[in-house]
């Protein structure tokens, strides 16, 4: 009788501790976390899939809340209670609309006391419809020429070094248009190249270049400005231009590098009260690489802050250098709104040419 007890008890213990595991993880098992929904039409409308689940715990369980991973997919789930060994049925609605090509979004399922949300994965792929052209060039430039963008961002650009990229054009009209770039902003990097005449239905490319002449030094950001004219009127659109010159890199054969850190990637002023202040902050550049960071460039976005940190600064291994940051109040622009500037710091880093601080304030006078 006593050894019957005890096996019952080891029983009940067991079936006890199992509960209490399940208490921190998940309960509710899915077969599949796979929803597939399949090929479907760009403009067929949304598509719903449901993937069932069951309750393997030894309590009734509840669904906390069904999280998704983009605006395009909702989900439905029931609210009540799930009884041990209970199946449910959970919903994902997913809207295809201007989402073409391949699908993988991410369902989150919370269940209540449990640590570790269970993620299920839809899948499938959306057939492209056929776009309009004002879809495919959604700038109106005036007279019939529709652009595809208006801006060209290139990215890191070497010394020595250049780069191309193209704004694709349409004349949507039945006749021919005359196209003048003129100059507003000049970096003397970039060159244009387009069509003086651009025929009747004529569709192709402005060509924009970038070319960092070695040996100049040139650091920093280039930007440039276009103002757009067609058919002697100007357009209300202007095409911009930006890159980052940095070091040729490519050119470098020795293996020991410098590494440049900051110790604060933004710095909040808070609330300003006067629009006279004069506030400083402070933060780190540190380099922890093996060869000597320069500093070849310091660039603030915004005229009410400067830094003290400047272009030619060499930075030994191990050597950190304090760097103040300066608002100057009187030279916030628009005090209704949030201020927000950014710097620019530009090394010799191979690995993160470019480190990038962010300046806030908020002004309450």
């Amino acid at each position: 009788m006593r050894l019957k007890k005890y096996i019952v008890s080891l029983i009940f213990l067991a079936f006890s501790a199992l509960c209490v595991a399940q208490n921190g993880g998940a309960a509710l098992h899915f077969p599949s976390t796979t929803i597939d929904i399949g090929i479907v039409k760009e403009d067929g409308g949304s598509v719903t899939r449901y993937v069932e689940a069951i309750n393997r715990g030894c309590a009734p369980i509840y669904i906390d809340d069904v999280v998704v991973s983009c605006g395009c997919t909702t989900a439905e789930y029931p609210r009540e209670a799930i009884a041990p060994g209970a199946k449910v049925q959970i919903g994902v609605t997913f809207d295809p609309l201007n989402r073409p090509g391949r699908v993988e979004k991410d369902v989150w399922v919370k269940e209540r006391g449990c640590d570790v949300a269970t993620r299920l994965t839809v899948v499938g792929y959306v057939e492209p419809r056929e776009r309009s052209v004002e879809e495919i060039y959604p700038f109106d430039m005036g007279g019939g020429l529709r652009l595809r963008t208006t801006s060209r961002a290139f990215g890191y650009l070497m010394q020595g070094c250049e780069a191309e990229e193209r704004i694709e054009y349409v004349n949507t009209s039945a006749g021919e248009l005359t196209l003048e770039m003129r100059s507003e902003v000049n970096s003397g990097m970039l060159t244009v190249e387009y069509p003086c005449v651009v025929a009747p239905g004529a569709s192709g490319s402005i060509l924009l270049r970038y070319s960092l002449p070695d040996g100049e030094a040139i650091y920093g950001t280039l930007s440039d400005q276009l103002r757009v004219i067609v058919g002697g009127e100007q357009s209300r659109y202007m095409l911009t231009a930006e890159a980052i010159a940095i070091d040729n890199f490519d050119a470098t054969t020795d293996i020991s590098a410098p590494r440049g850190e900051i110790s604060k990637n933004i710095i909040k002023f808070g609330e300003v009260n006067g629009p006279n202040d004069l506030l400083t902050q402070g933060l780190e550049l540190k380099n922890v690489g093996d060869a000597v960071l320069e500093v070849r460039s310091v660039e603030c976005s915004d005229a009410a802050i400067s830094c003290d940190l400047r272009g030619g600064v060499s930075l030994a291994k191990g050597v950190t250098s304090n760097v103040t940051i300066t608002l100057d109040c009187s030279k916030i622009a628009n005090p209704d709104e949030l201020f927000t500037a950014r710097i620019r710091i530009i090394t010799s880093d191979p690995l993160r040419p470019m480190l990038t601080v962010k300046v806030t304030a908020i002004p309450a006078w």
